[in-house]
């Protein structure tokens, strides 16, 4: 069940080939007026891991809702992200053009897209 916020604070969780796709989805939200907190698809690629990892942490922390996008062709923190998430109770959107992917797309807490435009008007609807 998505939990209603004041302030929605969106973690956008993708692979890092496809931050072109994470920063549309970025995109759009601002355009309705919604927070995004997570901050690796506006840096350029670091080669200071942990430090990049830690901040990624902080965005999480920092958020209520987390948008997955499960693209072709991407693996990296985005599972890892999605995991955080889940264990912290925030909200977990999917988007996945196949529909759900792995077992824990049919909790009932997760809800799953298959594009990007029915995610967000879900989001903004609320």
């Amino acid at each position: 069940m998505f939990k209603v916020f004041d302030n929605l604070k969106v973690f956008i969780a993708a692979p890092y080939p496809h931050k072109d796709i994470a920063i549309k989805v970025m995109n759009l939200l601002l355009d309705n007026k919604i927070n995004v907190v997570s901050t690796w698809h506006n840096n350029p690629p670091s080669s200071n891991f942990n430090n990049a990892a830690l901040t990624d942490i902080e965005d999480l922390n920092n958020a209520n809702t987390l948008i997955l996008l499960e693209l072709d062709g991407g693996y990296g923190g985005k599972d890892r992200e999605f995991g955080y998430a889940l264990a912290k109770e925030m909200n977990l959107i999917v988007i996945s053009e196949n529909g759900p992917q792995c077992i824990y797309d049919f909790l009932s807490d997760v809800d799953v897209f298959t594009d990007i435009k029915s995610a967000i008007d879900f989001i903004v609807k609320l």
